[in-house]
């Protein structure tokens, strides 16, 4: 692999990363999270901006929804907690966000910033 080959592969990742970070900014608005302010996204947010907001506004018109495994599930955990005496209402999230794409749990896993993570627990 010639220099110019490793050029274009390190470009085509920070290009692949960039999108990712996109999506996950999209997703984290979507959901009234904080997002990471990539410096060149300005224009990328405002346009998206009002597809977030109708995002938005579906996501209020359907938030007493729950699909028919969500209400499986909640009830499994009532019967389960009920049978233990434990008399406490345990929903499950209304939002979440959904790891769609190869590369987003990691991406989220570390720094904005940077590629390596260290606490007391694990380093990265």
């Amino acid at each position: 692999m010639n220099l110019s080959q490793i050029k274009r592969a390190d470009d085509s990742h920070r290009r692949d990363r960039l999108q990712l970070i996109r999506q996950i900014n999209l997703k984290l608005a979507s959901l009234d999270q904080p997002v990471h302010r990539v410096s060149d996204d300005v224009e990328m947010q405002a346009t998206a901006a009002h597809l977030v907001r109708v995002f938005r506004q579906h996501r209020r018109l359907l938030s007493e929804y729950r699909c028919p495994v969500d209400n499986r599930v909640e009830g499994f955990i009532r019967h389960y907690l009920d049978s233990h005496q434990v008399h406490a209402k345990v929903p499950l999230p209304l939002d979440s966000f959904v790891l769609d794409q190869p590369g987003m749990a990691r991406e989220l896993s570390l720094p904005a910033a940077g590629h390596h993570f260290g606490s007391d627990y694990i380093d990265s």
